[in-house]
């Protein structure tokens, strides 16, 4: 991979991250204003929620697998459905239903891009190109740096379509990819819906462990990458 390109990949995750860390931001807010106004009583609202999905019992959490795939596959933002996961199922179970979904959304509209409308995705696909020259070369690694762009996913998963990656690099590519923001999101999800500041608190906490273990990794590989150059 070209120097430039190198370069402006690691730029691309260091602005994933701050986004993510933006995220966190707004998540502490939030719970400031939930905790300290009368917004609290929507915590109450969370609470009827979780007895709702207690009631639905062991289909709540397939049926939020399925409905979140589909909705990813659509080009519904995945994060989004990560917090909401983390919200409803705690960080656990959130975060587990949002990776997998979101994996098999993005494999969905990965063949349909492949095995369906190759020609349509063709002519409206548009990528940076760093991201160009990463598919020139699918490997495992290029999806990885490809998830980590400031590009929407499900153009992300249709210019993958177009591409010669095997299937099984396109799942672990994205499953490795999309791990640690899914994290940061379903940490985020469950901190607003716990019940005392200490709960609230330790999961962002972690979400922020998250993210500074991601920008410590990504600037290790920056360094590295300067050196064998």
């Amino acid at each position: 991979m070209p120097a430039e390109t190198t370069a402006e990949t690691v730029s691309d995750a260091r602005r994933s991250a701050w986004k993510l860390a933006t995220l966190v931001l707004v998540a502490l807010t939030t719970l400031v204003l939930l905790r300290l106004t009368p917004l609290r009583d929507t915590l109450g609202d969370a609470s009827v929620w979780h007895m709702r999905l207690r009631n639905i019992g062991a289909w709540a959490l397939p049926a939020f697998f399925f409905l979140a795939a589909g909705l990813v596959a659509l080009g519904a933002p995945r994060l989004a459905l990560a917090m909401l996961a983390g919200a409803l199922f705690g960080f656990i179970g959130g975060a587990t239903v949002a990776w997998f979904s979101a994996a098999l959304g993005s494999y969905v509209t990965f063949l349909f891009a492949r095995w369906g409308a190759r020609d349509w995705v063709r002519r409206r696909v548009r990528l940076p190109e760093r991201a160009r020259a990463l598919l020139l070369r699918p490997d495992v690694w290029a999806v990885v740096l490809l998830r980590q762009m400031p590009i929407v996913a499900v153009v992300q998963n249709a210019a993958l379509g177009l591409t010669d990656a095997p299937h099984r690099v396109f799942w672990f590519g994205t499953l490795l990819g999309t791990l640690p923001s899914t994290l940061v999101a379903a940490l985020i999800g469950a901190s607003v819906a716990r019940e005392t500041w200490r709960g609230a608190l330790g999961h962002l906490a972690a979400a922020m462990a998250v993210l500074a273990i991601v920008g410590a990794l990504a600037d290790r590989w920056r360094r590295a990458k300067k050196m064998s150059q």
